[in-house]
């Protein structure tokens, strides 16, 4: 299996990626078309396609994000949501996981200033929702409340654009809810071995007592 490969963002130019693993083994993508459709480019010319690049359907994720990192964010939004409550977590979540706030990865990216819109990745979209679901699960937010905010945001966008889908619950894309689901269950189960097996976890990142804002 390939380390680093590129894909296409909505203007055409190569952004360099790889599939989301965590502990040597590579996560699947529920939305498990969406996966296999993506072209994958084995040259930063976006050149050379790869015949079948992902036939497992894995994530597809920014070449510089990782689980840890999504830890480190989700301790920061219980951190916010401990010292100054609930509110301020919540609107710390939406600033951050807004269409070009920092933790977008469909459009903020190593190579993206996150403005432009042709910046926008199409074969991060399942990754971003699975990065969402782990964050408000991590964090202590909820996957439920995640569904709530991320259908806000959808029926908004919708008004503008017909052709989204709010289907799903809260009027979530029905995709985006089974990404944000995968998310959830992920950190959940991350959350558990991280109380089980003590000497698996990397202590300065994984959190043994993960604090909640319920």
């Amino acid at each position: 299996m390939i380390d680093v490969f590129y894909v296409k963002d909505r203007a055409g130019r190569t952004v360099v990626a790889r599939f989301l693993a965590y502990g040597g083994k590579c996560i699947r993508d529920p939305n498990v078309e969406n996966a296999r459709d993506v072209a994958i480019f084995t040259d930063a010319e976006g050149e050379t396609v790869l015949s079948n690049g992902n036939p497992d359907a894995y994530f597809i994720v920014p070449y510089d994000y990782t689980i840890e990192k999504a830890v480190m964010f989700s301790n920061m939004i219980a951190a916010t949501g401990l010292l100054n409550g609930t509110t301020t977590a919540y609107g710390a979540m939406a600033l951050s996981f807004k269409p070009n706030g920092s933790q977008d990865l469909q459009r903020t990216y190593p190579g993206s200033d996150g403005i432009n819109p042709g910046d926008f990745v199409p074969a991060f979209t399942d990754s971003a929702s699975f990065h969402f679901g782990f964050v408000a699960t991590y964090s202590g937010i909820g996957e439920n409340m995640a569904l709530r905010g991320g259908g806000i945001l959808n029926r908004y966008n919708a008004r503008h654009n017909k052709k989204i889908d709010t289907s799903g619950i809260y009027g979530n894309n029905p995709h985006n809810v089974k990404s944000i689901h995968a998310g959830a269950m992920f950190a959940r189960t991350l959350m558990a071995r991280s109380r089980i097996h003590l000497s698996d976890v990397n202590r300065d990142v994984l959190p043994i007592h993960v604090p909640y804002l319920r």
